[in-house]
């Protein structure tokens, strides 16, 4: 407690020091450019993009076009990365599905669009204005691996870049450029552990 009133002490005395202290905003003095502000396609888009047209529409329109809703431009999308099967712990929308049942497969195509349906779709955003797009993918168990190991098995790595690669790959052929691709791994530390 001794501590905090110190803290307090000497955050109100630097306050004071700096009381007749002036700062000068220049607009014409740029620190950093903003290239946009987005969002994460990723659990609540999961829910949205169950729901009828007409709604998943009415929800594009209010975060995506700029006259109609927020206007948000940059997009982070999930491509679903996989979870241990039995696991049944995920909220409703948490659990992004993949666009392939298992590592070893790609599926391309029309299946593609099949998987991808529960998204609020890439492609009505960028109909609506958004520009700039990131992919992510999330591999193994959110709660975390066996005996904190990783959760995706070293064998599996180059056929999970083939799958994320297919993915970005598939999205390009129809006119949607990621920007980047973020291969991620589900926690391995001592804190965060299988179930």
């Amino acid at each position: 407690m001794v501590g905090f009133k110190i803290l307090l002490i000497v955050g109100i005395f630097l306050s004071v020091v700096n009381a007749n202290r002036t700062v000068v905003i220049d607009p014409n003095d740029p620190w950093q450019t903003f290239e946009g502000w987005g969002t994460s396609l990723c659990w609540w888009a999961n829910v949205f993009g169950g729901f009828p047209d007409v709604v998943r529409n009415q929800a594009a329109d209010l975060v995506f076009d700029l006259n109609k809703g927020l206007g948000l431009n940059v997009i982070r999308y999930n491509i679903g990365g996989g979870d241990d099967p039995s696991h049944k712990h995920m909220r409703i929308g948490a659990n992004v599905p993949g666009f392939r049942s298992k590592i070893v497969v790609i599926i391309i195509g029309p299946l593609m669009q099949t998987k991808d349906g529960f998204y609020l779709r890439l492609i009505t955003a960028k109909d609506r204005g958004a520009d700039i797009f990131e992919a992510f993918s999330n591999s193994g168990c959110s709660s975390g691996g066996h005996n904190y190991s990783v959760n995706l098995n070293s064998t599996n790595y180059d056929a999970y870049a083939d799958y994320l690669t297919e993915v970005v790959k598939w999205y390009k052929e129809q006119g949607l450029t990621f920007r980047t691709l973020a291969p991620f791994n589900e926690p391995t530390d001592r804190f965060w552990n299988y179930n």
